[in-house]
């Protein structure tokens, strides 16, 4: 992370008080990425369903985040650099390592409850597939076991 607050620091232009990226935007962002790892590591080495289904909140955080950063980069930036090419490649890592601490959490939860949790938009194919729908959770996501 020090040298990702490095990076912030030696460039300059448009967002967040004149910099491309914030060392305290970033430092936030990657505070929320951190405790997601920490949560998917922690609910696969004691397969905690409960503790595996708390990370929805900061992945759509995460997420919001990561938005946010580039309609404003669209809006501000003068011109392609170095360090704008930089932050972005970098909230993007992190939005991806938000991602894979998802994964990992989804897959504690179908190991545990043989339940899969999945985008709502996926579900027509899966219950196709002779999947059962179980519920409706936040964000677009709802949870489906098989059916055999």
């Amino acid at each position: 992370m020090v040298k990702y607050l490095n990076l912030a620091r030696r460039c300059s232009g448009f967002w967040f008080g004149g910099k491309v990226l914030s060392p305290r935007a970033l430092g936030k962002m990657s505070e929320k990425v951190l405790g997601m790892v920490k949560t998917s590591i922690e609910s696969l080495r004691k397969h905690d369903v409960k503790l595996a289904e708390t990370i929805s909140k900061p992945e759509k955080e995460v997420d919001d985040m990561y938005f946010r950063y580039l309609d404003e980069l669209v809006k501000r930036a003068s011109g392609t650099s170095k360090c704008t090419i930089s932050s972005v490649l970098i909230v993007r890592y992190l939005e991806r390592i938000a991602d894979h601490a998802t994964y990992i959490c989804e897959a504690v939860i179908y190991v545990a409850t043989d339940q899969k949790v999945i985008e709502i938009t996926t579900l027509a194919n899966y219950l196709q597939e002779g999947w059962k729908f179980i519920s409706l959770l936040p964000d677009s996501k709802c949870v489906i076991e098989r059916t055999n």
